[in-house]
């Protein structure tokens, strides 16, 4: 979650926030020269999986700020891809105040890295009568910066397990 701009107004991510995260913790650190510290946060690394109604997602995300601890929430929306397949979107995100408290620590040459896991049996918001999660093909997941011009996210395969 690094910012690139010194004054940005918050703006939330679609979809609703009941997504809970059911496990993070650091794992580890990667340094960017400083001829790079103004880039936009690091792409998230994802794996997906489908097993009976339920979607796990378990994602690495990169983090610009010391913060050990991290308050996360993850948002999900349901969306069609240009393929015409259902898809569901996560983001990654915070509160207002732990864009605070991050961007307060905030290192500017060392992103820590987080593995985060959640999953979804959610298909009551978002979703059209009759869908299912059986009918997601793919998942879309975005690190949600508080600029959305520089939010990164990445597309993956639902893997059945």
């Amino acid at each position: 979650m690094s910012l690139v701009k010194s004054q940005c107004n918050i703006v939330l991510p679609p979809g609703d926030s009941h997504r809970e995260i059911t496990e993070i913790h650091q794992s580890g650190d990667i340094t960017i020269p400083h001829s790079f510290n103004e880039t936009p946060p690091l792409v998230p690394h994802v794996r997906v999986t489908k097993k009976d109604n339920n979607i796990a997602v378990e994602a690495i995300i990169f983090i610009d700020s010391t913060i050990s601890n991290p308050k996360l929430i993850v948002s999900q929306l349901l969306s069609v891809s240009i393929a015409g397949e259902y898809q569901l979107q996560f983001f990654i995100h915070c509160s207002e105040d732990e864009i605070e408290r991050l961007r307060e620590n905030r290192s500017r040459i060392s992103y820590k890295a987080f593995t985060v896991k959640f999953d979804t049996k959610n298909t009551t918001i978002n979703f059209p009568e009759g869908v299912t999660l059986a009918h997601v093909k793919t998942t879309q997941t975005f690190l949600w910066n508080i600029d959305p011009e520089t939010s990164r996210g990445t597309e993956t395969s639902v893997l059945s397990t």
